[in-house]
């Protein structure tokens, strides 16, 4: 991805398109996905499973709702049932992961080692959860998957931790939606796709204002994820460049957030990011870059 100037890895969906439910695409199009190898491994139940670093197969969230939104947006395409019943599958199968609090939330964790022994949470997780009971809803009208969207919200009002996932921005007090305790552009705004989606299905004003709370995050602080020729994929100390997959990723999520909340900044800012991504210079610079953030990193492990 370094040596071409516009990347397709990551696409948006069209955001005017509309179907019959009061959610339609997801903004980022994972259709391909189906028809390129990237779901190999499945379990009994059809389910997609991935090798954790210690090379087992195991259930990883984001990688089992990338593949519901692409069985999704097959379904929103050709009506066909069979890529329906993939999404409630995905929906339940989360349902089941899900982990009670004592506030009432379920949250679902991330995990490092196969024995799920330091679960860490996830704002991602959270927020691409809800996006598919969402739809798991709108398809079966069944009830327990938007109270269980609803549960999956409340971490959203909770600072970081055992029952919450809501950190503050010191530069700006502006409000972030955290990974592992860490600023990451990419899983906060995740996360306000989810919010969005519930926001449509359920009406309740405490999920819109932790959307409208968390865009705006956004729209107050894009430029600390600014470097000058790419994007940091973290601004939390040391900062972490973001690789070609992920540049490419920040690209299409600020339009998407662009067009959910009508801010030129976030528009300006894809540009100018695209802009980085088109030129020889800062690809290979941003290259450089991710080599020595991935040797420090080897280096602190080992």
């Amino acid at each position: 991805m370094y040596f071409t100037a516009a990347p397709d890895y990551w696409k948006l969906t069209d955001p005017a398109a509309k179907g019959k439910y009061v959610i339609s695409y997801y903004p980022l199009s994972f259709r391909d996905r189906l028809y390129q190898g990237h779901y190999i491994d499945f379990d009994e139940q059809g389910l997609p499973m991935f090798p954790s670093r210690t090379g087992k197969l195991v259930h990883f969230c984001t990688g089992m709702c990338s593949f519901a939104f692409a069985h999704w947006e097959e379904f929103m395409n050709t009506g066909k049932q069979e890529h329906a019943s993939h999404v409630i599958k995905v929906a339940d199968y989360l349902i089941g992961m899900a982990e009670e609090r004592d506030n009432g939330a379920l949250m679902i964790l991330d995990y490092d080692t196969d024995e799920k022994d330091n679960g860490a949470p996830c704002a991602m997780n959270q927020g691409e959860s809800i996006s598919v009971l969402c739809r798991a809803y709108c398809l079966t009208n069944d009830d327990k998957y938007k109270k269980a969207a609803l549960r999956l919200a409340i971490p959203f009002g909770h600072p970081y931790g055992k029952e919450g996932i809501t950190g503050v921005i010191e530069k700006n007090n502006a409000v972030w939606y955290l990974e592992g305790g860490k600023y990451i552009l990419n899983g906060h705004n995740y996360s306000l796709f989810g919010l969005a989606d519930l926001a449509a299905i359920s009406g309740e004003q405490w999920v819109k204002d932790h959307l409208n709370k968390g865009v705006q995050s956004v729209i107050d602080s894009v430029q600390f994820f600014d470097n000058g020729f790419w994007s940091w994929y973290w601004i939390n100390k040391p900062l972490y460049i973001a690789s070609a997959m992920y540049h490419n990723l920040h690209i299409c999520q600020l339009r998407a957030l662009s067009g959910i909340s009508g801010s030129k900044k976030l528009n300006e800012y894809a540009d100018r990011f695209a802009r980085y991504a088109g030129s020889p210079l800062s690809r290979m610079r941003s290259a450089a870059y991710m080599v020595i953030a991935k040797l420090k990193k080897k280096l602190k492990l080992a």
